[in-house]
């Protein structure tokens, strides 16, 4: 469950002189059902960018919103553990332990969440 795309806020696409151009959002469709979320447009309305890298910009929405009810109960849980891991261990080394970049109580919490690539 990887975090959701709410919306395209706002697109726009470069010529070859480097000025910018506004795209309509409209042209865009997302597939919110994909893990991640698929975000495609109809070829036919876009004019092709004038640079071969970074010729389209598009700025998007991200999140579970705005309230602290709408974030997952887990991933508030596993964030509290790991706030008060970092206040129990707040020295960069502990000496003559092992240090785990993740605890794995909060490992746990967050696997599900966790968008993975090969």
């Amino acid at each position: 469950m990887p975090v959701p795309l709410r919306s395209v806020v706002a697109a726009r696409i470069y010529d070859a002189g480097g000025a910018t151009h506004a795209i309509d959002t409209g042209a865009f469709v997302v597939d919110k059902a994909a893990a991640p979320a698929v975000l495609a447009f109809a070829p036919w309305t876009l004019t092709e960018p004038g640079r071969t890298a970074a010729g389209i910009e598009i700025d998007v929405e991200v999140g579970y919103g705005g309230a602290p009810a709408n974030v997952p109960e887990t991933l508030r849980q596993a964030l509290l553990l790991l706030v008060a891991h970092w206040y129990e261990n707040r020295g960069l080394v502990a000496v003559g332990q092992s240090v785990a970049v993740l605890p794995m109580a909060i490992a746990a919490l967050i696997a599900p969440y966790r968008v993975l690539s090969l």
